[in-house]
């Protein structure tokens, strides 16, 4: 389990980011120069990652880490290790309430899966 993973503000911020464009949000740069996300449900965020909660709400986490298990069982990855270690890891903190380890392990699969991705695209992992 990730023990020594500090929760920093560069952290914070740059991984918000990449959980805001796996769930479908656009990253977008008004005409006024402020930067922000559009999200597919119309919300938008104004100051961008800054304004997104995934690492203390559980109503941002949640549907991440949803989407990741429906991933996991309708593209099929092809690795039933990593099927069991996500349900064993998410399983495991929830019943904990350990919000931080659930969004580390979230990252973790969200930088396995666009590694995957760039790899069918690009034929290089």
């Amino acid at each position: 389990m990730p023990k020594s993973i500090e929760l920093t503000n560069e952290y914070i911020i740059i991984n918000n980011k990449k959980m805001a464009l796996y769930m479908g949000a656009i990253f977008n740069i008004h005409f006024d120069g402020t930067r922000g996300f559009i999200f597919p449900n119309g919300k938008v965020l104004l100051r961008g990652a800054r304004d997104c909660k995934y690492h203390t709400c559980w109503n941002w986490l949640i549907p991440v880490a949803v989407k990741s298990y429906e991933i996991i069982k309708e593209e099929s990855i092809n690795n039933p290790d990593i099927d069991k270690l996500m349900n064993d890891i998410l399983v495991y903190h929830l019943k904990r309430g350990s919000i931080k380890y659930i969004y580390i392990t979230l990252i973790k699969f969200i930088d396995y899966y666009n590694k995957i991705k760039e790899h069918e695209i690009t034929g290089v992992l």
